[in-house]
């Protein structure tokens, strides 16, 4: 911090053309804080837009994983009664004599 105060200092007390030196730091460091502040504001802006965007595929993920759970839910109810009955003895059927 030193450094730069004593390098401003300098730039700033140089006679021989101290006006034009001014002007040109003032304006140089002017220039600087804007293009900071524009990075700034349209790297805020991008950043929100990623946001909204990751939280909308988010809400969308967590939506799919419940209608998976349900489906393999419904899914599995139908297996076991399918195997239950596929296990199931088969009954005797009692035919009756043609006279």
């Amino acid at each position: 911090m030193t450094t730069m105060l004593t390098v401003t200092n300098a730039i700033l007390a140089n006679s021989a053309s101290s006006n034009f030196t001014k002007v040109a730091f003032i304006a140089l460091f002017l220039a600087g804080i804007l293009f900071l502040l524009v990075g700034v504001w349209l790297g805020w802006m991008i950043w929100k837009g990623y946001r909204e965007e990751a939280e909308r595929i988010e809400k969308e993920n967590r939506r799919m994983i419940e209608d998976h759970e349900l489906r393999e839910r419904n899914f599995k109810g139908h297996k076991d009664r399918a195997t239950g009955i596929a296990k199931e003895e088969p009954k005797a059927v009692e035919v009756a004599p043609e006279d």
